[in-house]
């Protein structure tokens, strides 16, 4: 077991709050009276309705929210891929291994000058 205080999940880390459904559930809006003379399975439909379109009501910003955060985390994934190809392929490697070895040499200076070599 951990000794620090790090959260063992990812979710224990987001800055996303968790979606709650209503503390009293989804019921029928559909006054009584309004439902008076209708048949049982015909008053049932109705209500069930009532409560579906409660739901999509509660449930269609999650998504739309769902998916600009599938998306921004995305555009972050691409843009750390991008990274990896720069810092794993050909020149990237030889730069890393120089970075590395002017690092160990210069201190500071050697990282400043990889960083520098890197954003070309």
């Amino acid at each position: 077991m951990p000794s620090d205080d790090t959260p063992s999940h990812p979710e224990d880390q987001s800055e996303i709050k968790a979606a709650e459904l209503p503390h009293q559930g989804f019921t029928s809006q559909i006054p009584d009276y309004l439902l008076a003379g209708k048949s049982e399975a015909e008053a049932y439909i109705l209500k069930e309705v009532s409560k579906m379109s409660q739901f999509i009501e509660w449930a269609a910003p999650l998504i739309l929210d769902n998916n600009f955060q599938a998306r921004r985390t995305n555009g972050r994934v691409k843009g750390l891929e991008g990274w990896r190809l720069k810092l794993t392929t050909g020149w990237g490697m030889v730069a890393a291994a120089v970075g590395f070895i002017l690092a160990l040499i210069g201190g500071i200076e050697g990282i400043i000058t990889l960083l520098a070599f890197l954003q070309k």
